[in-house]
């Protein structure tokens, strides 16, 4: 699953390329079995009900918006920390 509101909002949101880029397409070419974009969460649970019923690679692409709160600055935990952290989430 990837969250896409096409922006780098930890570094101030500048935009990414994924307007331009489809990670759906990417997903396709990387051979994933089923590729799905969806906007909403009621589409999105759809979706997760589908899925259980289909053989993986699985990838899903949830368009977001653009979080209107301002960024704090860049994140000043170190990746192995914020591994670490989610993993015993």
């Amino acid at each position: 699953v990837v969250f896409d509101n096409s922006v780098h909002e930890s570094t101030g949101s500048q935009p990414t390329n994924t307007s331009f880029v489809s990670i759906e397409k990417i997903a396709k070419a990387c051979n994933y079995n089923h590729t799905f974009t969806v906007r909403t969460e009621n589409n999105f649970e759809k979706i997760l009900r589908k899925i259980k019923k289909l053989k993986g690679p699985i990838m899903i692409v949830v368009k977001i918006q653009q979080s209107n709160r301002e960024s704090s600055g860049r994140v000043n935990i170190q990746p192995v920390e914020i591994k670490e952290r989610f993993m015993l989430s």
